[in-house]
């Protein structure tokens, strides 16, 4: 190679090494003095419409519970969110959450099974709006509010 390339790449690998350490210094500057134009992006807030979970078939047709942030438990016992009279249904019979991208329904050890659209459960299944979950004698299903 010719001196002259040997020199271009010298001040070429220069000037890429002094990139590097004034950059990695303007990082460490901002990270002390709390200037941080670099992090997370913090994600919008959207807003959920409000839903609520109906007994749609059954001995307790039309009772139903709204579905906030908390989850929600349905069985037998008085201390449930939403409690129904049904032979069939354990005091603690089911669990409901609310997650970013739809509903976990887990079944909290009942005695008869919980069943999701024909399909006993067996472990915590994510689930949409509209889908049947059937528990006893009752059918219920999550949708929106009605006003």
């Amino acid at each position: 190679m010719t001196d002259l390339v040997i020199t271009i790449l010298r001040f070429g690998f220069l000037a890429l090494l002094w990139f590097a350490i004034i950059r990695m210094f303007l990082i460490l500057r901002a990270d002390l003095t709390g200037e941080k134009k670099y992090g997370v992006i913090k994600p919008k807030r959207v807003q959920v419409e409000p839903r609520e979970l109906v007994v749609v078939e059954g001995p307790a047709a039309g009772a139903k519970v709204s579905i906030e942030k908390r989850p929600i438990t349905i069985g037998r016992a008085s201390i449930c969110d939403l409690t129904l009279e049904d032979d069939f249904i354990s005091s603690r019979h089911l669990r409901i959450s609310m997650q970013s991208d739809g509903y976990v329904v887990e079944d909290l050890g009942s005695t008869n099974g919980t069943w999701v659209e024909g399909e006993r459960l067996s472990e915590p299944v994510l689930i949409k709006p509209g889908v049947r979950i059937k528990m006893g004698r009752n059918t219920l299903t999550i949708r929106k509010v009605e006003s």
